[in-house]
């Protein structure tokens, strides 16, 4: 989890929407790095994820759900959104959930 939220983060410093958006090689690339974030959202304790009220869990793994089983209707600006807008918060959960519980590799 932590790895594609570092790599999401990256490409969000590093690119533009529009290379975003007309990339299809880095479109489908962030989409799969939510993808993995949302399974992994999924895959955590329900006592984890209460540990961190502020992250919206249900929401990350609603975006998962969506990216599974109805990829042809992900409309670009929303994974761009998450990109840019929802990610730091969630890197700072998870850097207090691996403080608490360094085995857990799920989120690592």
């Amino acid at each position: 989890m932590r790895d594609h939220i570092d790599f999401l983060l990256r490409v969000g410093q590093e690119q533009t929407f529009e290379d975003f958006r007309d990339g299809r090689v880095l479109r489908y690339a962030c989409q799969y790095a939510v993808l993995v974030i949302a399974e992994a959202a999924n895959h955590l304790p329900t006592e984890m994820k209460e540990r961190a009220p502020e992250v919206p869990w249900p929401n990350i793994i609603s975006i998962g759900h969506k990216l599974r089983h109805e990829y042809h209707r992900v409309d670009p600006e929303i994974i761009w959104d998450i990109v840019q807008n929802h990610l730091l918060p969630l890197r700072d959960a998870v850097e207090l959930l691996l403080a608490d519980e360094p085995s857990v590799t799920v989120i690592t």
